[in-house]
C-alpha cells in the first residue's frame, strides 16, 4: 500500500486549466481598466481648392477627415488625419490611374483648408470609421475612385447620404453631402482651418 501510494505522489501534477483561464481574465479587465474612457469623439470633414504655396508648391484638390478624442480622465486627447492620394500625382495626371495610399494629409494643406461639417461619433460609428479606412485598398483612379471616393466611403459607414461620389471638386462634393444631411449636421459649421499634426515636409 506505501509503495502504491509513493508512486501516485511521484506523477506528476497537472496544471489547473481554471488558474490559466483566471490569469487571461485578470489580464483583459486590467487592459480595461487602463484603457482611457472617451468622453467624445468627432470627426470633421475638410477640403482645399487648388493653389501654390512658398516655393512652388502646388496644392491639389484633396479632401480629408480629422478625427479628435477626449477622455474622462484627464487623458491627453488625440487627433488622426485620413486621406487618399496617388503616390505619384504627376504620374497620375498623365495616366488617370494609378497606385494610392491612405495617409495623413501634409501639414500644408491643413492652412488652406475649409471644414464642412463636423458630427459626433458613437464608438460603434468611430470603429466603422476604422474598418472603412482599413479596407479601403490602394487602387487610384483620379474620377472615380480618389480622395472624394475616399471620404465618401466614411461618411457613408457612420450612416450619411453621400449620393454620387465622382469628380475631381472636394469642396461640392462636401458640400452637397452637408445638404443632404442637413437635419443630422444642424447649420453649417465655422469654417475652420485645423492646426498642422506635425511640421511641414521639407
Amino acid at each position: 500500500m506505501a509503495e502504491r501510494g509513493a508512486r501516485r505522489d511521484a506523477r506528476p501534477l497537472k496544471r489547473r486549466p481554471a488558474a490559466g483561464f483566471a490569469r487571461i481574465v485578470l489580464a483583459v479587465l486590467l487592459a480595461i481598466w487602463a484603457a482611457p474612457v472617451w468622453a467624445a469623439t468627432t470627426v470633421g470633414f475638410y477640403s482645399h481648392p487648388w493653389g501654390m504655396g512658398r516655393g512652388g508648391f502646388i496644392y491639389f484638390p484633396h479632401a480629408f477627415v480629422v478625427i479628435e478624442r477626449t477622455s474622462e480622465d484627464g487623458a491627453p486627447p488625440t487627433r488622426e488625419a485620413y486621406g487618399f492620394t496617388a503616390v505619384s500625382p504627376n504620374a497620375v495626371l498623365l495616366a488617370k490611374k494609378g497606385k494610392g495610399k491612405v495617409s495623413e494629409p501634409d501639414p500644408r494643406y491643413t492652412s488652406v483648408s475649409r471644414l464642412h461639417f463636423q458630427m459626433t461619433l458613437t464608438d460603434e460609428e468611430y470603429a466603422a470609421i476604422k474598418r472603412s479606412i482599413a479596407a479601403w485598398g490602394d487602387a487610384y483612379d483620379l474620377d472615380n475612385r480618389n480622395c472624394i471616393a475616399f471620404v465618401a466611403a466614411l461618411a457613408s459607414a457612420v450612416g450619411l447620404e453621400v449620393g454620387e461620389a465622382k469628380g475631381r471638386d472636394p469642396a461640392k462634393f462636401l458640400e452637397a453631402v452637408r445638404k443632404a444631411n442637413a437635419a443630422r449636421l444642424g447649420p453649417p459649421t465655422v469654417v475652420v482651418a485645423p492646426p498642422p499634426l506635425s511640421a511641414p515636409a521639407s
